[in-house]
């Protein structure tokens, strides 16, 4: 103990104390600032050299049989209006707050103190080291009540490891206060700050801009701690630019990475550089939800031409998905929230198309979603390697295959994990190139029973079926055995939605009357067949009657039909059944397609119709014109479906009533009325070529007009004249 130290004064001594002597404003003196107070820390000195009286007079610290004791005077202000602008001022007004004690002793000791709400202190004494009392008191439990940006601007002043070290003796002042000040100041607020919190967050959960959402995060820091959970919530990364960019922010606040739930990484070749610097930063992304990888395939433009394959995925997903599941010891499960995933992603030389380690996402205990494309599905694992344990236990309920070459065997192995599979979309090869041709293999392909087998597994949950078998020309023949066996079809018992490409196998089933009852709707796609027509041939001319007559087995070897839907992969099919040919042409159109234009659909709508189902044919569709081909990458056209035909408006195709010209019967009927020709069809065609109802309603030409001027045919009139003569193909 120091002989110099003063005797503690009693409270009638402090109080007579001059407020300007209690708290001198010393050049040493360090201010810490942080939400809920301002703390002006002058330190002790325990040395004895001789102190200003001002200072000695300040000084309430004193040894106490052996043990450290350190008085702080603190200033409460009353009110908020008295609260001082500048907390390191010395101004009068703040000269004349009250007085109040605070009491802080070493490790082992109590802590004296009355006051809890927010509040300035000062301790009064000359100090050795401004390091020494910051970095004691920062160590402490006032530590955590400052942010991390703020520690680092108080301790300026740390030594570095190659400093010189001084030997120090200072107190190690602990708060014990049970219940620490608010951390919110008690400053005056207005208008959108004056609200809590929760009010705040209402406020900023309707705003759906993002740019709005980064101007109110710079307006203040609480506002910046309030919306950065919305401005982060989801990322869309294009290019290598802006992945360095999102890399480097989540560098400097890593809670950012917490914000962060759906994550989309799509870019093209031409700004690969940069993408993986995402790599560390999606490990620490634990509230992702959804994530998309999308790289660049390798058909396109860059490495046609036998060019090296050079494009392959910037991220990492082998190895990110093997952490989800697999994780290393004492390092966390990977993306522990993750619900969906969409891959399309290629490895280096020769592995661009190998999925191999990647199976591991199919043990993932959160996923719900999974989309895959472009790439060989197929993994050394057989069900030797599945635990009972992981059988039936995943929560899978929606998996999509596009553009795959898949191994049946594989998939029955993939298909006995989920616990309750209720989607399950496979498209395989419909453009395959040097690297990803479908096996040769019959026994790998999904024209076998096995294929079949391996859906039952699934028979339970299943609701939802598509399967396209890939191009034709990689079929295997047709395994006249096939349709045998215990397994059928209508063992999938929960099914409501079947669709098929015109070539799968699953289609013979239905024409065999094997189908569950559950059976609600049924949709046929004739991609693989429209893929080997080229131009305007007769093949193309005959495409529409092929799909509508296999369509029309199908249907007749079902005993319980359901409503159909034929997807046409083009407007072909479309501009052919809705064709109004001159009688020469129409001739030639029979002779090529063996009938009438448009029987074979009237023929199947009949068909339906007489068990009460409905019939409705569509066409896939780019609004530009511009084709496609799947998967769909970022920045290319979406499909549409746009529906020509309805059986309950029987004789209307694309919104033409072709009943005048196909119904037999009901052209008798207006053979017998007084024939009628309009003066449209008069100055472009001749009399012959009037088809119409003969009630004064409009022909079938004008109606196409009126249909085609985009007007709605507001400037179309169709106006008849009475003609005595003969109808076309009579004599007069």
């Amino acid at each position: 103990m120091c002989d110099q130290n003063p005797k503690i004064a009693d409270e009638n001594d402090r109080a007579k104390t001059p407020p300007h002597e209690a708290f001198p404003a010393l050049p040493l003196q360090q201010v810490l600032k942080t939400r809920t107070e301002t703390l002006s820390f002058l330190g002790r000195n325990r040395s004895s050299q001789a102190r200003p009286e001002s200072s000695r007079a300040a000084t309430f610290a004193c040894w106490r049989h052996g043990q450290e004791n350190l008085v702080l005077q603190v200033r409460q202000p009353p009110n908020e209006t008295q609260r001082p602008e500048d907390p390191g001022s010395c101004s009068t007004d703040r000269d004349k707050l009250p007085i109040r004690e605070l009491t802080l002793t070493p490790k082992g000791g109590d802590l004296i103190d009355n006051a809890s709400t927010t509040f300035e202190l000062a301790l009064a004494s000359t100090p050795p080291s401004r390091r020494s009392v910051r970095e004691e008191l920062i160590s402490q439990k006032l530590a955590p009540l400052i942010p991390l940006s703020d520690q680092e601007t108080l301790m300026p002043d740390i030594q570095t490891r190659q400093a010189k070290k001084r030997r120090i003796h200072h107190f190690r002042p602990i708060f014990r206060q049970s219940k620490l000040p608010a951390m919110i100041a008690d400053v005056p607020q207005t208008g959108l700050l004056a609200l809590v919190d929760e009010l705040l967050l209402s406020v900023i959960d309707q705003i759906d801009s993002r740019d709005a959402l980064c101007s109110l995060a710079a307006c203040c820091r609480r506002f910046q701690g309030l919306t950065e959970p919305y401005i982060w919530r989801s990322l869309l990364v294009t290019n290598g630019d802006r992945a360095r960019s999102i890399a480097a922010a989540l560098d400097v606040r890593e809670t950012r990475s917490s914000y962060i739930q759906e994550l989309s990484i799509r870019y093209p070749d031409s700004d690969r550089d940069g993408i993986q610097e995402l790599n560390h930063f999606i490990v620490l992304m634990d509230k992702l939800r959804h994530l998309t990888i999308e790289s660049p395939c390798p058909n396109n433009s860059e490495w046609k031409h036998d060019m090296e394959f050079d494009g392959w995925t910037k991220i990492d997903y082998t190895t990110l998905l093997e952490a989800s599941v697999y994780p290393r010891k004492g390092i966390p499960h990977t993306l522990p929230m993750l619900q969906s995933l969409t891959l399309h992603g290629h490895g280096p030389d020769e592995r661009k198309f190998v999925f191999g380690r990647c199976a591991v996402v199919f043990l993932h205990p959160t996923l719900k979603r999974i989309t895959i494309s472009c790439t060989n599905f197929d993994a050394k694992i057989t069900h030797a390697d599945i635990t009972d344990q992981q059988k039936r236990s995943t929560p899978l309920k929606s998996l999509t295959l596009i553009e795959c070459n898949v191994n049946v065997q594989f998939l029955d192995v993939v298909l006995s994990l989920p616990k309750a599979l209720k989607e399950l979309d496979i498209g395989e090869r419909l453009h395959a190139f040097p690297g990803c041709f479908p096996s040769t293999d019959s026994t790998t392909r999904t024209s076998q029973p096995a294929f079949l087998k391996a859906l039952v597994r699934q028979a339970d949950s299943l609701e939802r079926l598509s399967h396209i078998s890939g191009a034709t020309q990689y079929l295997p023949p047709e395994d006249p055995t096939s349709g045998g066996g215990s397994v059928r079809l209508s063992h999938l018992y929960n099914l409501r939605s079947l669709s098929l490409g015109i070539e799968t196998m699953l289609l013979r089933h239905l024409q065999r009357d094997d189908y569950p009852a559950s059976l609600r709707e049924l949709k046929v796609m004739d991609v693989s067949w429209a893929n080997n027509l080229k131009g305007v041939s007769e093949d193309t001319l005959r495409h529409p009657g092929r799909v509508l007559r296999r369509c029309t087995d199908v249907v007749k070897g079902m005993d319980r039909p359901v409503d159909l839907s034929i997807v046409f992969s083009n407007y072909n099919p479309e501009q052919i059944l809705s064709t109004i040919p001159t009688a020469n042409i129409a001739l030639v159109l029979q002779s090529i397609i063996d009938g009438p234009l448009r029987t074979p659909m009237y023929t199947l709508s009949s068909l339906l119709r007489s068990s009460g189902r409905r019939l409705t044919l569509l066409a896939s569709k780019f609004s530009t014109r511009q084709s496609y081909i799947p998967p769909y990458m970022y920045g290319e056209e979406l499909p549409f479906e746009e529906k020509f035909y309805d059986s309950d408006d029987f004789w209307r195709v694309c919104g033409l009533n072709f009943r005048v010209m196909d119904d037999e019967v009901f052209v008798e009927e207006v053979k017998k009325k007084p024939r009628m020709v309009c003066t449209g069809c008069k100055d472009r065609m001749g009399r012959s070529e009037c088809f119409n109802a003969g009630d004064g309603s409009m022909c079938i030409h004008c109606e196409r007009d009126k249909r085609d001027s985009g007007i709605d045919g507001r400037d179309i009139e169709c106006v008849y004249d009475v003609d005595a003569g003969a109808w076309p193909g009579e004599a007069e």
